[in-house]
């Protein structure tokens, strides 16, 4: 008797210590989501705007004299339009700063996309105003989705533990995966995009990869290259351009503290299949 209430005992402690190992695991778990949110929190509390300088007004141009005054002039560039998808209309009832959804083939990434005028409300409240650990994914606050010449679009989420929000980004880092998943979308409210990857590696925080403002267009493409070079698998099929406009997908990683992981991505315009535009799988 006294050896099987001892087994039992044994059982027991065995027991309690495994339960007391998982719960240990967990709290870890939960403390590195909070303290990488808090990090994650901090940076974009430390992100404001880039003051921008006064714009110097246009001088009067003179009158041209013409030989033919009969010569109508030319014609004056009519502004883009931009009109919101009725896609979207049960989108913005529900919350008005809806400005996209984003879908990656073969990952749960299938969310709406929001914008704030911070960087720091979405990343601790849900697309439905909720306080959540998970957030939601949203745009950085200085991109403009309406306008002609926005070069620089970035889009923050979570890395959680759960598969949600931009966890699944992490498959980026398998060879495999990046080379069959060279394009995926992110649709805007006037506009239906397509893009291609050409660039995805480890960074720390403090890498300025979400720069937004640029002063000509040699300095936007040496960003743009220097980007391409960093990336964890080569794409020499992609061959970048001043003209284009990249979308940067950015979430937390844990390879060393306060490591962030990215996938840049170019706009596929409309007269480019991805084909044309160059994509093969990367070697």
């Amino acid at each position: 008797m006294l050896r099987v209430y001892g087994a039992v005992r044994l059982v027991f402690v065995a027991l309690l210590c495994g339960m007391l190992a998982l719960i240990i695991q967990e709290a870890w778990l939960d403390y590195r989501d909070y303290a990488a949110l808090e990090r994650t929190r901090q940076l974009m509390a430390s992100i404001t705007p880039t003051p921008v300088p006064p714009a110097t007004p246009a001088p009067t141009p003179k009158p041209i004299v013409t030989r033919n005054p009969t010569t109508p002039p030319p014609p004056t560039p009519t502004p883009k339009v931009y009109v919101i998808s009725s896609r979207f209309s049960t989108l913005l009832a529900q919350n008005p700063d809806t400005i996209g959804w984003i879908t990656i083939a073969d990952t749960p990434i299938d969310y709406p996309v929001v914008q704030s005028d911070d960087n720091e409300h979405y990343l601790h409240v849900s697309f439905d105003g909720k306080e959540s650990k998970s957030g939601t994914l949203f745009l950085d606050y200085r991109c403009e989705i309406a306008s002609e010449f926005p070069p620089h679009f970035i889009i923050y989420g979570h890395h959680m533990k759960n598969g949600t929000m931009f966890k699944a980004l992490m498959r980026f880092k398998e060879k495999d995966f990046f080379s069959s998943h060279r394009t995926f979308r992110f649709d805007t409210l006037y506009e239906d995009m397509e893009w291609e990857i050409f660039s995805a590696y480890v960074t720390k925080a403090e890498d300025p990869y979400i720069r937004t403002r640029f002063d000509s267009d040699v300095e936007w493409l040496a960003f743009l290259n220097d980007r391409h070079d960093r990336s964890m698998y080569a794409t020499p099929d992609i061959t970048l351009s001043p003209d284009d406009i990249v979308l940067t997908l950015s979430t937390c990683t844990y390879e060393f503290s306060n490591a962030r992981f990215v996938v840049h991505a170019r706009l596929v315009r409309d007269s480019q299949s991805p084909q044309d535009a160059g994509i093969a799988p990367a070697p």
